[in-house]
């Protein structure tokens, strides 16, 4: 992740984590990141940024730190986090990185109040700023889903989950 100022043309690496799993799969690493991670600046204070890997991250100073403020929100399985792209090709880019969150947003109604979905079918729902997250995957969401989006309604506490 760059930082870019468009004053100066300054440009600065704000990487959340610097683990960089090329090959070998995500089995070990502490924080897993696909190609594309959400990347959301908060709604109701532009000093706060977050990121996601398959924990929620939150940076207060333009990227500079990152700290976690959720727990693992995928199935972690690990059958799913070996090497990827078969045992004569590896995938040596790190793109194809599973158990992550998709997608993550904050209520624009309410600080504090988050939704994550992940590329392996879990919804969370996090009411205090992430310090606690509850499982609300719809029960009748496929298991193993595409989360791709969670979008919260320009009108209070309704939510579209989308697969």
């Amino acid at each position: 992740m760059q930082r870019y100022d468009h004053h100066t043309g300054h440009i600065q690496l704000v990487n959340v984590w610097p683990d960089i799993c090329r090959g070998i799969g995500p089995k070990g690493l502490k924080y897993r990141f696909p190609w594309t991670f959400p990347i959301l600046f908060s709604p109701h204070d532009p000093n706060v940024i977050y990121s996601t890997g398959n924990v929620v991250f939150r940076s207060t100073n333009e990227g500079m730190s990152w700290e976690p403020i959720s727990p693992d929100l995928t199935r972690n399985d690990p059958e799913k986090l070996g090497p990827s792209g078969g045992p004569i090709t590896k995938d040596t880019s790190g793109a194809e990185h599973y158990c992550t969150i998709a997608t993550l947003r904050e209520s624009p109604h309410e600080a504090g109040l988050f939704w994550s979905g992940s590329d392996d079918g879990l919804v969370y729902l996090s009411r205090d700023n992430g310090r606690n997250w509850q499982n609300v995957t719809p029960a009748d969401l496929p298991e193993w889903s595409f989360v791709r989006t969670v979008e919260p309604s320009p009108h209070a506490g309704i939510i579209t989950v989308n697969q």
